[in-house]
C-alpha cells in the first residue's frame, strides 16, 4: 500500500457543501494537485484517486466557466507515513444558472469504396439548464445508410434527424450509423454535417454545428490520430484557439478485445488543464495523471474486423488549447498508443500542428471566404 490523495466532486444544488443524495456527480472535473502531481479528473462516478509520495499537497479544482463556485475552494494534505492516505478531499461545485448550450459532434471512421463503414453523432448538454433538443445528420450523398441506433425519428432524402426530448445537464445523446460508401473514384470529397437544436439561447452557437471531412479511400491505416486545424497562427494562440484530436481504433485481430486502452503522453507545449472530452465511440473513462492521459474502454468487447468489420472499430475525440508560450515556427507533434487486450501497444503516427503567421496571400484569401451556414466547425 502506498500514499494516496482521492475524493470526488459533484453538482451543489443548493450551495450548502454537502453532497445531498438528490444531487449529481460531476464526473470529468479536472482537479489540480500540486506540487508534482499536476492535474487528474474524476470518474464516472466522479471519483478521483491518485498515488502520492510524501509531503503537503495543495487540491483544488480547475477553473471552468460554467462553474460560479466551489465548496470548498480548496483542500490541503498532509502526507507522512510510507501509508497515509488522504482520502476526504470532496468539493461542490455550483454552476452558473440557466445557461443553455448544446454540442454537436460527428466523427466517421472511414470512407470505403464499396464498403459499410460507420457515422457516430454525439449532443451533449455541457450547460447548467435543461433543454428540449433535437438533433439533426446531413449524411454525404454518397453514403446510404443501412442501419441507425437509434432510429430517426424522420428521414427526409439525406436528412436524419433525431428527436431527442428534454436533455438535463451533462446528459449526452448518441446515435450511432452503419452506411456504405458508393464505389467512385478515390480522393472523392466525403462530408457529413450534424446540428443540435435548437440554436435561439445557446451561449455558444459555434460548437452546436459540426462537420466531419474526409475522403474516398480503397484501404487504409485502421489506427490512426489526426487532428484539426494543422495550423494556428501566434495570435490564434494567444487566443486559446483549440485544436481536436481524433484517435480511430480497430481490432484487426482473429478474437474480439475485452479492453481496449488508449494513452497519449501530451506534449508540454499542450495546456493539459484545457483538455476536453468532446465524444466516444463507446462508454469509457478517462483518466490523466500528469501529462498521460488514458481512455479506458472496460468490457468493450470489440469484435475481429473478419466477423464485423464494421463493429470492429471505435474512436475519442478530444479538444485542447496550446500553452500559450509556443512561438511562431514550433510544431507539436503527439502520438497515441492503442493497447487491445495484453498485446503489444499499436503506435500511431504523429499527429502535427504548426504555429505559423499567415502569409499576405492568406489573409487575402482568408478575407474573400464566406462560409456557409453560419457558424460553422469543420473537422
Amino acid at each position: 500500500m502506498s500514499n494516496s490523495i482521492s475524493g470526488s466532486t459533484f453538482v451543489d444544488l443548493n450551495a450548502d457543501g454537502i453532497h445531498d443524495p438528490n444531487e449529481p456527480v460531476a464526473a470529468g472535473t479536472l482537479v489540480s494537485i500540486l506540487p508534482d502531481i499536476g492535474v487528474v479528473v474524476s470518474d464516472q462516478m466522479g471519483r478521483y484517486a491518485v498515488q502520492a509520495a510524501p509531503g503537503a499537497y495543495v487540491i483544488e479544482p480547475v477553473a471552468d466557466p460554467m462553474v460560479m463556485s466551489v465548496s470548498p475552494p480548496s483542500h490541503s494534505a498532509q502526507l507522512v507515513l510510507p501509508t497515509d492516505m488522504d482520502s476526504l478531499n470532496d468539493f461542490g461545485l455550483v454552476l452558473v444558472p440557466g445557461v443553455q448550450d448544446l454540442r454537436a459532434t460527428v466523427v466517421m471512421d472511414y470512407a470505403w469504396s464499396g464498403f459499410a463503414t460507420n457515422v457516430w453523432v454525439t449532443v451533449k448538454n455541457e450547460g447548467s439548464t435543461t433543454v428540449n433538443a433535437s438533433a439533426l445528420l446531413e449524411l454525404d450523398t454518397l453514403c446510404a445508410v443501412i442501419t441507425s441506433d437509434p432510429a430517426p425519428t424522420s428521414v427526409s432524402g439525406q436528412t436524419l434527424e433525431w428527436s431527442i426530448g428534454p436533455m438535463s445537464a451533462g446528459q449526452v445523446f448518441f446515435a450511432h450509423l452503419v452506411v456504405e460508401t458508393m464505389i467512385v473514384p478515390f480522393g472523392t470529397p466525403v462530408t457529413h454535417h450534424a446540428m443540435a437544436m435548437p440554436l435561439a439561447g445557446d451561449m455558444d452557437p459555434s460548437d452546436n454545428e459540426d462537420v466531419h471531412n474526409d475522403v474516398v479511400v480503397g484501404s487504409y491505416d485502421p489506427n490512426d490520430k489526426t487532428v484539426l486545424p494543422v495550423e494556428l497562427s501566434p495570435s490564434e494562440v494567444i487566443d486559446g484557439h483549440r485544436v481536436e484530436y481524433l484517435i480511430r481504433f480497430q481490432n484487426t485481430g482473429t478474437f474480439p478485445a475485452v479492453d481496449v486502452v488508449v494513452t497519449d503522453t501530451l506534449d508540454m507545449a499542450l495546456d493539459i488543464t484545457e483538455i476536453e472530452v468532446l465524444a466516444a465511440s463507446h462508454a469509457m473513462d478517462w483518466t490523466v495523471q500528469g501529462r498521460l492521459v488514458g481512455f479506458v474502454f472496460n468490457g468493450i468487447m470489440l469484435p475481429d474486423s473478419a466477423s464485423d468489420g464494421p463493429g470492429s472499430n471505435g474512436f475519442v475525440l478530444f479538444s485542447i488549447a496550446l500553452d500559450d508560450s509556443v512561438l511562431n515556427g514550433d510544431c507539436v507533434a503527439n502520438m497515441a498508443s492503442i493497447y487491445f487486450d495484453f498485446n503489444e501497444p499499436i503506435l500511431t503516427e504523429p499527429a502535427v500542428v504548426c504555429v505559423q503567421e499567415p502569409t499576405n496571400m492568406e489573409l487575402l484569401e482568408k478575407e474573400d471566404v464566406v462560409v456557409y451556414p453560419q457558424p460553422a466547425r469543420d473537422r
